[in-house]
């Protein structure tokens, strides 16, 4: 069972990371294990490129704590301009 969670928290990701999520606007994947991450459009009709129209989903585990439960946390996407990408690139290298 989910239970899903909303972050005001943005995700930073690269061009290149945002690019790789898979997408899952009308449905959710069909295993759900802990950290898997993935995208879904904010208005499943309007799908475009722009990286504001995206919604980054983690699962996590649940929130209340409920054994056989997952949490799905959901934040905002913000795209890493590239002397950000650079330094986060030089720090976890």
């Amino acid at each position: 069972m989910t239970k899903k969670t909303s972050s005001r928290q943005s995700e930073r990701l690269t061009q290149k990371e945002f690019n790789s999520l898979r997408n899952y606007s009308c449905s959710n994947p069909s295993g759900l294990p802990i950290g898997k991450v993935w995208r879904r459009a904010k208005n499943y009709y309007r799908q475009t490129d722009d990286v504001q129209d995206w919604l980054h989903c983690r699962v996590v585990p649940d929130p209340g704590g409920q054994t056989g439960y997952v949490g799905i946390e959901i934040r905002e996407i913000v795209l890493l301009d590239a002397t950000e990408e650079m330094i986060r690139n030089r720090l976890y290298s």
